[in-house]
């Protein structure tokens, strides 16, 4: 489902805001354009802050993607301690 098809759906009242949030968070819409600073800004990717996107430079890009093996192998060597946004919103709630 598309950003827009969930917009539509909120606007018509099928949809709460919330649950729009949440399903805009895991539809895949990733977005990317270059800011006002010369970064690369991506809105849409998962676990990334929805307000503000992911804006890394260039030459950090450029690293990740030379080291994709180096961040995938240590990403599932330490996978168990690694947490994920929703872990995290899950241990928020138990708290409270």
């Amino acid at each position: 489902m598309s950003n827009l098809e969930i917009l539509a759906m909120v606007q018509s009242g099928k949809l709460s805001v919330e649950e729009a949030v949440k399903l805009m968070a895991t539809s895949g819409d990733v977005t990317m354009k270059v800011s006002e600073k010369g970064c690369v800004t991506f809105r849409g990717m998962p676990g990334a802050n929805v307000r503000y996107g992911f804006s890394p430079r260039r030459e950090t890009l450029e690293w990740l993607y030379a080291n994709r093996d180096k961040v995938e192998a240590f990403l599932k060597q330490n996978e168990k301690e690694i947490r994920k946004r929703s872990d995290a919103s899950r241990e928020a709630r138990k708290a409270a």
